[in-house]
């Protein structure tokens, strides 16, 4: 895993980073962490291994209309 990548595949480049955090969000939240399960660790704001650097990316795509705000989860919202 590299860090602050939703996968390593996502890491190869810019594109594939955004089609990787875009893919689960286009079902609901519990099968993206199903797919990801390291997921729900690095956004959960009361983990200890939350990570900042994926709400930010996950703001960023919702403000450009990549993944509707209504596949967000409420308490994930407080980072849009």
């Amino acid at each position: 895993m590299v860090p602050g990548y939703a996968s390593g595949y996502g890491a190869c480049n810019d594109n594939e980073d955004i089609a990787t955090m875009v893919a689960g969000f286009s079902h609901d939240y519990d099968y993206y962490y199903d797919v990801f399960p390291f997921f729900k660790s690095v956004m959960d704001p009361s983990s200890p291994k939350f990570d900042p650097r994926y709400a930010v990316k996950v703001s960023l795509l919702v403000k450009h209309g990549l993944i509707p705000e209504d596949k967000i989860p409420d308490w994930m919202k407080q980072y849009l």
